[in-house]
Protein backbone atom coordinates (compact mmCIF):
# COMPACT_ATOMS: atom_id res chain seq x y z
CA UNK A 1 0.00 0.00 0.00
CA UNK A 2 2.82 2.39 0.87
CA UNK A 3 4.56 1.67 -2.45
CA UNK A 4 1.35 2.42 -4.40
CA UNK A 5 1.03 5.72 -2.54
CA UNK A 6 4.60 6.66 -3.46
CA UNK A 7 3.98 5.85 -7.13
CA UNK A 8 0.83 7.98 -7.12
CA UNK A 9 2.70 10.94 -5.61
CA UNK A 10 5.47 10.61 -8.22
CA UNK A 11 2.88 10.51 -11.01
CA UNK A 12 1.28 13.71 -9.72
CA UNK A 13 4.67 15.45 -9.59
CA UNK A 14 5.51 14.41 -13.13
CA UNK A 15 2.05 15.53 -14.31
CA UNK A 16 3.00 19.14 -13.47
CA UNK A 17 5.69 18.88 -16.16
CA UNK A 18 3.28 17.80 -18.92
CA UNK A 19 4.21 20.77 -21.17
CA UNK A 20 7.99 20.59 -20.56
CA UNK A 21 9.41 17.76 -22.75
CA UNK A 22 13.11 18.33 -21.86
CA UNK A 23 12.36 17.97 -18.14
CA UNK A 24 10.14 14.95 -18.78
CA UNK A 25 12.97 13.27 -20.67
CA UNK A 26 15.32 14.07 -17.80
CA UNK A 27 12.85 12.50 -15.35
CA UNK A 28 12.68 9.33 -17.44
CA UNK A 29 16.49 9.05 -17.27
CA UNK A 30 16.58 9.68 -13.52
CA UNK A 31 14.70 6.66 -12.20
CA UNK A 32 12.86 3.62 -13.49
CA UNK A 33 9.96 4.61 -11.25
CA UNK A 34 9.50 7.77 -13.32
CA UNK A 35 9.78 6.23 -16.81
CA UNK A 36 6.14 5.20 -17.24
CA UNK A 37 4.77 8.47 -15.82
CA UNK A 38 7.06 10.55 -18.06
CA UNK A 39 6.21 8.51 -21.19
CA UNK A 40 2.50 9.06 -20.58
CA UNK A 41 2.99 12.81 -21.10
CA UNK A 42 5.85 12.71 -23.61
CA UNK A 43 3.74 10.72 -26.07
CA UNK A 44 0.38 12.35 -25.32
CA UNK A 45 0.89 14.93 -28.10
CA UNK A 46 3.10 14.28 -31.13
CA UNK A 47 3.85 17.46 -33.10
CA UNK A 48 5.20 16.91 -36.62
CA UNK A 49 4.53 20.54 -37.52
CA UNK A 50 5.30 23.44 -35.18
CA UNK A 51 7.34 21.83 -32.41
CA UNK A 52 10.91 23.03 -31.98
CA UNK A 53 12.37 20.84 -33.30
CA UNK A 54 9.42 19.02 -34.95
CA UNK A 55 9.13 15.28 -34.44
CA UNK A 56 10.21 13.01 -37.31
CA UNK A 57 7.53 10.56 -38.54
CA UNK A 58 10.22 8.02 -39.40
CA UNK A 59 11.75 8.26 -35.92
CA UNK A 60 8.33 7.86 -34.26
CA UNK A 61 7.67 4.81 -36.43
CA UNK A 62 10.96 3.27 -35.27
CA UNK A 63 10.29 4.02 -31.59
CA UNK A 64 6.80 2.50 -31.75
CA UNK A 65 8.08 -0.56 -33.60
CA UNK A 66 10.52 -1.19 -30.76
CA UNK A 67 8.05 -0.20 -28.00
CA UNK A 68 4.51 -0.82 -29.34
CA UNK A 69 2.89 -0.19 -25.94
CA UNK A 70 3.71 3.53 -26.30
CA UNK A 71 1.14 3.91 -29.10
CA UNK A 72 -1.69 3.78 -26.56
CA UNK A 73 -0.42 7.02 -24.98
CA UNK A 74 -0.82 9.09 -28.19
CA UNK A 75 -3.97 11.20 -27.97
CA UNK A 76 -3.17 14.20 -30.19
CA UNK A 77 -1.12 14.66 -33.38
CA UNK A 78 -0.24 17.80 -35.36
CA UNK A 79 1.10 17.25 -38.86
CA UNK A 80 1.63 18.81 -42.26
CA UNK A 81 -0.49 17.30 -44.99
CA UNK A 82 2.68 16.37 -46.92
CA UNK A 83 3.59 13.93 -44.12
CA UNK A 84 0.29 12.04 -44.43
CA UNK A 85 1.78 8.97 -46.10
CA UNK A 86 4.17 8.54 -43.16
CA UNK A 87 1.45 9.20 -40.59
CA UNK A 88 -0.67 6.42 -42.11
CA UNK A 89 2.03 3.91 -41.09
CA UNK A 90 1.98 4.92 -37.42
CA UNK A 91 -0.36 2.91 -35.15
CA UNK A 92 -2.75 5.32 -33.40
CA UNK A 93 -5.34 3.14 -31.64
CA UNK A 94 -6.37 5.77 -29.04
CA UNK A 95 -5.97 8.98 -31.02
CA UNK A 96 -8.59 11.62 -30.12
CA UNK A 97 -7.47 14.86 -31.81
CA UNK A 98 -5.93 15.71 -35.20
CA UNK A 99 -4.51 19.06 -36.28
CA UNK A 100 -3.86 19.16 -40.03
CA UNK A 101 -1.99 21.97 -41.78
CA UNK A 102 -2.72 22.41 -45.50
CA UNK A 103 -0.60 23.94 -48.25
CA UNK A 104 -1.15 25.18 -51.82
CA UNK A 105 1.11 22.57 -53.40
CA UNK A 106 0.09 19.67 -51.17
CA UNK A 107 -1.09 16.49 -52.86
CA UNK A 108 -4.28 15.49 -51.09
CA UNK A 109 -6.70 14.10 -50.03
CA UNK A 110 -5.84 10.46 -50.81
CA UNK A 111 -2.84 10.19 -48.43
CA UNK A 112 -4.78 12.02 -45.72
CA UNK A 113 -7.74 9.67 -45.80
CA UNK A 114 -5.28 6.80 -45.44
CA UNK A 115 -3.83 8.51 -42.35
CA UNK A 116 -7.22 9.15 -40.73
CA UNK A 117 -9.34 6.15 -41.69
CA UNK A 118 -9.81 3.45 -39.07
CA UNK A 119 -9.42 5.76 -36.04
CA UNK A 120 -12.69 5.17 -34.18
CA UNK A 121 -11.89 7.36 -31.16
CA UNK A 122 -11.15 10.61 -33.05
CA UNK A 123 -13.40 13.27 -31.53
CA UNK A 124 -11.94 16.51 -32.88
CA UNK A 125 -10.26 17.67 -36.10
CA UNK A 126 -8.63 21.06 -36.64
CA UNK A 127 -7.81 22.34 -40.14
CA UNK A 128 -5.32 25.17 -40.76
CA UNK A 129 -4.10 26.71 -44.01
CA UNK A 130 -5.28 26.98 -47.61
CA UNK A 131 -8.09 24.72 -48.81
CA UNK A 132 -8.50 23.68 -52.43
CA UNK A 133 -12.25 23.90 -52.06
CA UNK A 134 -14.91 22.14 -50.04
CA UNK A 135 -14.99 19.13 -52.36
CA UNK A 136 -11.43 18.08 -51.60
CA UNK A 137 -11.81 18.72 -47.88
CA UNK A 138 -15.02 16.71 -47.75
CA UNK A 139 -13.02 13.68 -48.85
CA UNK A 140 -10.75 14.17 -45.85
CA UNK A 141 -13.65 14.25 -43.42
CA UNK A 142 -15.30 11.27 -45.09
CA UNK A 143 -12.58 9.15 -43.46
CA UNK A 144 -13.48 10.37 -39.97
CA UNK A 145 -15.65 8.43 -37.63
CA UNK A 146 -19.28 9.51 -37.12
CA UNK A 147 -18.22 10.01 -33.47
CA UNK A 148 -16.56 13.29 -34.47
CA UNK A 149 -17.68 15.95 -31.96
CA UNK A 150 -15.58 19.04 -32.69
CA UNK A 151 -14.51 20.60 -35.99
CA UNK A 152 -12.24 23.67 -36.14
CA UNK A 153 -11.14 25.80 -39.09
CA UNK A 154 -8.39 28.23 -38.08
CA UNK A 155 -6.81 30.79 -40.40
CA UNK A 156 -8.28 29.02 -43.41
CA UNK A 157 -8.88 30.39 -46.88
CA UNK A 158 -9.83 28.81 -50.19
CA UNK A 159 -7.62 28.59 -53.24
CA UNK A 160 -10.60 27.84 -55.48
CA UNK A 161 -13.99 29.18 -54.49
CA UNK A 162 -16.64 26.51 -55.04
CA UNK A 163 -20.32 26.16 -54.29
CA UNK A 164 -21.91 22.79 -53.62
CA UNK A 165 -20.27 19.38 -53.51
CA UNK A 166 -19.78 17.03 -56.47
CA UNK A 167 -22.30 14.19 -56.41
CA UNK A 168 -19.60 11.50 -56.21
CA UNK A 169 -18.36 12.69 -52.80
CA UNK A 170 -21.69 13.20 -51.05
CA UNK A 171 -21.61 11.31 -47.79
CA UNK A 172 -24.03 8.51 -46.83
CA UNK A 173 -22.84 8.73 -43.19
CA UNK A 174 -22.53 12.26 -41.85
CA UNK A 175 -20.69 13.35 -38.73
CA UNK A 176 -22.80 15.30 -36.25
CA UNK A 177 -20.34 17.59 -34.42
CA UNK A 178 -21.53 19.38 -31.30
CA UNK A 179 -18.87 22.12 -31.42
CA UNK A 180 -17.66 24.25 -34.34
CA UNK A 181 -14.73 26.70 -34.27
CA UNK A 182 -14.16 29.28 -37.01
CA UNK A 183 -11.15 31.51 -36.35
CA UNK A 184 -9.95 34.04 -38.95
CA UNK A 185 -11.49 31.86 -41.63
CA UNK A 186 -12.58 33.19 -45.01
CA UNK A 187 -14.14 30.40 -47.04
CA UNK A 188 -17.28 29.09 -48.66
CA UNK A 189 -19.72 27.38 -46.33
CA UNK A 190 -20.43 24.61 -48.87
CA UNK A 191 -18.50 22.03 -46.88
CA UNK A 192 -20.40 22.86 -43.71
CA UNK A 193 -23.98 23.40 -44.84
CA UNK A 194 -24.36 21.28 -47.98
CA UNK A 195 -27.00 18.58 -47.46
CA UNK A 196 -24.74 15.98 -49.06
CA UNK A 197 -21.61 17.07 -47.21
CA UNK A 198 -19.86 15.27 -44.36
CA UNK A 199 -21.56 17.30 -41.60
CA UNK A 200 -25.01 17.49 -40.08
CA UNK A 201 -24.95 20.70 -38.03
CA UNK A 202 -28.38 20.28 -36.48
CA UNK A 203 -26.79 18.98 -33.25
CA UNK A 204 -24.42 21.92 -32.71
CA UNK A 205 -24.53 23.20 -29.14
CA UNK A 206 -21.39 25.40 -29.25
CA UNK A 207 -20.11 27.77 -31.95
CA UNK A 208 -16.92 29.81 -31.58
CA UNK A 209 -16.80 32.26 -34.48
CA UNK A 210 -14.39 35.07 -33.66
CA UNK A 211 -13.32 36.91 -36.85
CA UNK A 212 -15.37 34.59 -39.07
CA UNK A 213 -17.21 35.71 -42.19
CA UNK A 214 -20.60 36.89 -40.90
CA UNK A 215 -22.71 35.76 -43.85
CA UNK A 216 -21.23 32.26 -43.58
CA UNK A 217 -21.86 32.27 -39.84
CA UNK A 218 -25.55 33.11 -40.32
CA UNK A 219 -26.06 30.10 -42.59
CA UNK A 220 -24.43 27.83 -40.02
CA UNK A 221 -26.38 29.22 -37.06
CA UNK A 222 -29.66 28.95 -38.92
CA UNK A 223 -29.44 25.17 -38.87
CA UNK A 224 -28.48 25.00 -35.19
CA UNK A 225 -30.66 27.69 -33.66
CA UNK A 226 -32.87 25.43 -31.53
CA UNK A 227 -30.04 23.50 -29.85
CA UNK A 228 -27.32 26.14 -29.60
CA UNK A 229 -26.24 26.73 -26.00
CA UNK A 230 -22.88 28.51 -26.29
CA UNK A 231 -22.00 31.25 -28.79
CA UNK A 232 -18.69 33.11 -29.11
CA UNK A 233 -18.73 36.04 -31.49
CA UNK A 234 -17.23 39.50 -31.95
CA UNK A 235 -19.09 42.49 -30.51
CA UNK A 236 -19.47 44.08 -33.95
CA UNK A 237 -21.48 41.09 -35.21
CA UNK A 238 -23.77 40.58 -32.22
CA UNK A 239 -25.80 43.63 -33.31
CA UNK A 240 -26.99 41.82 -36.43
CA UNK A 241 -28.09 38.58 -34.74
CA UNK A 242 -31.65 38.04 -33.57
CA UNK A 243 -31.03 36.29 -30.26
CA UNK A 244 -34.72 35.45 -29.95
CA UNK A 245 -34.00 32.73 -32.53
CA UNK A 246 -31.77 30.87 -30.01
CA UNK A 247 -34.08 29.81 -27.17
CA UNK A 248 -31.55 27.37 -25.63
CA UNK A 249 -28.65 29.87 -25.46
CA UNK A 250 -27.08 29.89 -21.98
CA UNK A 251 -23.53 31.23 -22.51
CA UNK A 252 -22.58 34.23 -24.62
CA UNK A 253 -18.92 35.13 -25.21
CA UNK A 254 -18.09 38.45 -26.88
CA UNK A 255 -14.79 39.93 -27.96
CA UNK A 256 -14.97 43.60 -27.05
CA UNK A 257 -13.31 46.97 -26.79
CA UNK A 258 -14.33 49.47 -24.14
CA UNK A 259 -15.84 51.78 -26.78
CA UNK A 260 -18.16 48.96 -27.93
CA UNK A 261 -19.53 47.99 -24.52
CA UNK A 262 -22.35 50.59 -24.41
CA UNK A 263 -23.73 49.04 -27.63
CA UNK A 264 -24.19 45.60 -26.07
CA UNK A 265 -27.41 46.32 -24.13
CA UNK A 266 -29.14 47.56 -27.28
CA UNK A 267 -28.15 44.32 -29.05
CA UNK A 268 -29.72 42.31 -26.22
CA UNK A 269 -32.83 44.38 -25.62
CA UNK A 270 -35.04 42.22 -27.86
CA UNK A 271 -34.20 38.89 -26.21
CA UNK A 272 -37.22 36.85 -25.19
CA UNK A 273 -38.17 37.46 -21.52
CA UNK A 274 -38.08 33.70 -21.08
CA UNK A 275 -34.44 33.45 -22.20
CA UNK A 276 -32.04 31.21 -20.27
CA UNK A 277 -28.82 33.23 -20.71
CA UNK A 278 -26.84 32.50 -17.53
CA UNK A 279 -23.37 33.82 -18.36
CA UNK A 280 -21.90 36.63 -20.45
CA UNK A 281 -18.14 36.52 -20.96
CA UNK A 282 -16.47 39.69 -22.28
CA UNK A 283 -12.96 39.10 -23.64
CA UNK A 284 -10.45 41.78 -24.62
CA UNK A 285 -7.52 40.20 -26.47
CA UNK A 286 -5.48 43.41 -26.52
CA UNK A 287 -2.40 43.64 -24.31
CA UNK A 288 -3.14 46.03 -21.44
CA UNK A 289 0.22 47.67 -20.81
CA UNK A 290 1.54 50.62 -18.83
CA UNK A 291 1.92 52.66 -22.03
CA UNK A 292 -1.84 52.81 -22.62
CA UNK A 293 -2.96 52.82 -19.00
CA UNK A 294 -4.20 56.41 -18.90
CA UNK A 295 -6.20 56.04 -22.13
CA UNK A 296 -7.75 52.78 -20.93
CA UNK A 297 -8.75 54.23 -17.58
CA UNK A 298 -10.36 57.26 -19.24
CA UNK A 299 -12.32 54.98 -21.58
CA UNK A 300 -13.48 52.95 -18.59
CA UNK A 301 -14.79 56.08 -16.87
CA UNK A 302 -16.51 57.22 -20.08
CA UNK A 303 -18.18 53.97 -21.20
CA UNK A 304 -18.62 51.58 -18.27
CA UNK A 305 -21.29 53.44 -16.24
CA UNK A 306 -23.61 53.55 -19.28
CA UNK A 307 -23.03 49.85 -19.91
CA UNK A 308 -23.68 49.02 -16.24
CA UNK A 309 -26.97 50.91 -16.05
CA UNK A 310 -28.28 49.63 -19.38
CA UNK A 311 -27.36 45.95 -18.98
CA UNK A 312 -28.96 45.51 -15.60
CA UNK A 313 -32.44 46.64 -16.77
CA UNK A 314 -32.63 44.05 -19.56
CA UNK A 315 -34.87 40.97 -19.16
CA UNK A 316 -31.95 38.65 -18.35
CA UNK A 317 -33.64 36.97 -15.42
CA UNK A 318 -31.43 33.86 -15.50
CA UNK A 319 -28.16 35.83 -15.58
CA UNK A 320 -25.75 34.60 -12.90
CA UNK A 321 -22.36 35.85 -14.06
CA UNK A 322 -20.79 38.64 -16.13
CA UNK A 323 -17.10 37.87 -16.53
CA UNK A 324 -14.58 40.37 -17.92
CA UNK A 325 -11.32 38.83 -19.11
CA UNK A 326 -8.35 41.03 -19.97
CA UNK A 327 -4.76 40.33 -20.99
CA UNK A 328 -1.79 41.65 -19.02
CA UNK A 329 1.56 40.50 -20.48
CA UNK A 330 3.36 41.07 -17.16
CA UNK A 331 1.68 41.13 -13.75
CA UNK A 332 4.83 41.89 -11.74
CA UNK A 333 6.26 45.21 -10.55
CA UNK A 334 4.60 48.29 -12.04
CA UNK A 335 2.28 46.11 -14.15
CA UNK A 336 1.08 44.41 -10.98
CA UNK A 337 0.17 47.83 -9.60
CA UNK A 338 -1.70 48.56 -12.83
CA UNK A 339 -3.69 45.33 -12.51
CA UNK A 340 -4.80 46.22 -8.98
CA UNK A 341 -5.63 49.81 -9.93
CA UNK A 342 -7.60 48.71 -13.00
CA UNK A 343 -9.54 46.10 -11.02
CA UNK A 344 -10.54 48.81 -8.58
CA UNK A 345 -11.74 51.03 -11.42
CA UNK A 346 -13.82 48.20 -12.96
CA UNK A 347 -15.59 47.75 -9.63
CA UNK A 348 -16.06 51.49 -9.15
CA UNK A 349 -17.54 51.96 -12.65
CA UNK A 350 -19.87 48.92 -12.46
CA UNK A 351 -21.60 49.38 -9.10
CA UNK A 352 -24.90 47.72 -10.10
CA UNK A 353 -23.21 44.53 -11.33
CA UNK A 354 -21.16 44.50 -8.12
CA UNK A 355 -24.24 45.02 -5.95
CA UNK A 356 -25.97 42.09 -7.67
CA UNK A 357 -22.88 39.92 -7.23
CA UNK A 358 -22.64 39.28 -10.99
CA UNK A 359 -19.22 40.72 -11.87
CA UNK A 360 -16.13 38.49 -12.12
CA UNK A 361 -12.73 39.87 -13.22
CA UNK A 362 -10.12 37.50 -14.66
CA UNK A 363 -6.75 38.05 -16.33
CA UNK A 364 -4.42 36.17 -18.64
Amino acid sequence: MCQLWILWVLEQIVAFLHDDPPTLRACALTSRLLVAAAQLHLFHTIDFDLANPPASPLRIQKILAENPYLAQHIRRIHFLIDDSAHIAKIPLPRLEHITLRLGIQSAYPAPVTAAIVGLPLVRSVEICGIMRGPGALALIFSACTPNLQEVAFKRCSELHHQYGLPREIRQPIRAQPTRLVLFRTISSTSLLVDEGGPFDLSRLVSVDAHHADFSSLCLILDGARFRLQRLSISMENIRYLDLVAFPALTHLELEFTLQQLPNLPSALEHVDPGNVIREILLVDHRRWTMGIQNALHQDMKDFLPTFDASLTVLPLHALQRVEVRTHYPDRQGDSGHMVRETEGLWKKCLPILIARNLLVLTHR
